[in-house]
């Protein structure tokens, strides 16, 4: 039976790459989350100070501000729906991968397993017949 080991580093090598890009896309979510989050946080901000502001001007610059902050928001929210997208892909990749690995660590697990019990029931066998050697012996200077 041909030794297992290789194929399973080269499986585990799979899986922490496939790891690392789920990691990657994970920290992109995470940044787009924060940009959009502080771009709320901005508007909310720009909005209280507008309370306090008294003058047309003030406001008729403040409705086209929100507005083009609210589209930054908007694309934000489509790069997030299409980076989900990967993320679902790559989660699926990390899945597959660590179940390739699984069944090669099962197969390895289930071959020593099997070789084990041929060398035991080897050894057994070979027990059996030095005991069957040395009773015969024992028989014959008996006689």
């Amino acid at each position: 039976m041909a030794n297992l080991d290789p194929l399973i580093r080269l499986y585990k090598k799979t899986v922490d790459d496939k790891q690392t890009v789920l990691a990657d896309l994970y920290r992109e979510v995470e940044t787009l989350e924060q940009k959009k989050q502080s771009i709320i946080d901005e508007i909310a901000h720009e909005s209280e100070a507008m309370k306090d502001m008294d003058g047309i001007d003030t406001q008729s610059f403040f409705g086209p501000y929100v507005e083009g902050m609210r589209k930054k928001i908007d694309e934000i929210d489509d790069a997030l729906a299409a980076l989900e997208k990967k993320v679902e892909i790559a989660r699926e990749d990390v899945r597959a991968a660590f179940a390739e690995l699984k069944k090669a660590e099962i197969t390895a697990e289930r071959r020593a397993a099997e070789e084990a019990r041929e060398i035991a029931k080897k050894e057994g066998d070979m027990l059996d017949e030095i005991g069957l050697d040395a009773f015969r012996r024992q028989q014959e200077e008996d006689e």
